[in-house]
């Protein structure tokens, strides 16, 4: 197959998709407004701003599209499949190629449109356009509802690779450089910025470590969000847990099973998610997690089954429940190893993208007819 991707080519996302089809043998071509380092895949950059004297940004979109249109001509893929719909979804879609895949990534469907009418008449627009629009969930499917009624839409969610997060991933070396090999862990691994709501899990410390002293926390920057993270550390400080916390710095994907595996429970915080990767891959490492009550949590956390849930914003909530777990070992590893056999199950990256794959079969051939 030659499949010919848009997306952001500076999303770890984006990566992973282009590396799994080139390595399952296939021809694939990305085109992206953003500028990166992409090896092993044909790339192409389309500057997001075409200078052209007395025209402003929307004057000029016509002139970009008509690039993309003449690089389309070139590439001859066999399906075009685009990333987040507001951006590289648009791009794929003016791109008048058919078979058309865009897949939703969040707040392109949960955010965007409800901040202007141009998101809202793009977002019609792209869904209109497509064959098949992929989502991670039942709640980013229900959200697509609301603005185009199509049967064309497909809950795939991509879930994470259960090689590479798995319990048996060994982490001493991350015990002893964070000094915590004789402490219960609890560990974060969500972006400092707001959406993902960091100081509540900040609040709920002074009541965690007052039942459990010894308790450390690993929270995890992503990519970026320094200036935020400014703000947890004078919150942690404020409130005197700055000696609990150990705020690490965004470290190399392949390195992020280790750091899961030196704790005993994951929590996510978000106010709002389309489907948390960083959550399967905790619980793909064996796991117990506690996350706040996002509709999309709950299509994988069952609420004293598998993990607990709380309230969004609700510190106190999320303190009580990170102590029963705490002080409930027997508990701890039996959520973890249903996390695990669910991500098996449900989870499962290359699963997942098996079944893309033979979605773009399927549209190929439909097509070829």
């Amino acid at each position: 197959m030659k499949i010919c991707y848009f997306a952001d080519a500076n999303t770890l996302h984006a990566q992973r998709w282009v590396k799994h089809f080139t390595e399952r043998g296939h021809e694939v071509h990305l085109i992206s407004v953003k500028n990166a380092e992409i090896t092993g895949v044909n790339f192409y950059y389309i500057s997001p701003l075409i200078k052209i004297p007395y025209f402003s940004y929307l004057g000029s979109l016509p002139f970009k599209i008509r690039t993309i249109k003449q690089l389309i001509k070139e590439i001859n893929p066999d399906i075009v499949h685009g990333h987040y719909l507001l951006e590289h979804g648009f791009y794929a879609a003016a791109s008048g190629f058919k078979p058309l895949v865009v897949s939703a990534w969040g707040s392109d469907v949960l955010v965007s449109p409800k901040k202007s009418i141009i998101n809202r008449l793009t977002l019609k627009y792209v869904l209109k356009k497509a064959d098949i629009v992929l989502g991670e969930s039942e709640k980013i499917k229900n959200e697509i509802l609301k603005y185009h009624t199509t049967k064309k839409i497909m809950v795939i969610p991509w879930g994470c690779n259960t090689k590479d997060f798995n319990p048996t991933i060994k982490s001493d070396e991350i015990k002893g450089s964070l000094s915590i090999n004789n402490s219960l862990i609890i560990i974060s691994t969500r972006h400092f910025s707001p959406v993902y709501n960091v100081d509540t899990l900040i609040k709920a410390i002074p009541i965690v470590t007052k039942e459990i002293s010894d308790a450390k926390f690993i929270l995890k920057n992503f990519k970026g969000g320094i200036s935020f993270k400014s703000k947890m550390e004078d919150l942690a400080k404020n409130l005197n847990v700055y000696h609990h916390i150990m705020f690490v710095d965004e470290v190399e994907y392949n390195e992020l099973p280790k750091y899961l595996n030196t704790a005993d429970i994951y929590v996510s915080t978000s106010l709002s998610d389309s489907c948390s990767v960083s959550m399967l891959e905790a619980m793909a490492c064996g796991l117990p997690v506690v996350v706040s009550d996002e509709p999309s949590n709950l299509e994988w956390i069952k609420d004293g089954w598998n993990g607990y849930i709380f309230p969004r914003k609700d510190h106190e909530a999320l303190a009580e429940k990170l102590i029963i777990l705490l002080k409930d070992k027997e508990k701890r590893e039996l959520f973890g190893k249903r996390n695990r056999e669910i991500i098996e199950e449900r989870g499962d990256w290359d699963k997942n993208m098996e079944k893309v794959e033979q979605l773009y079969e399927n549209l190929i051939n439909k097509y070829q007819k």
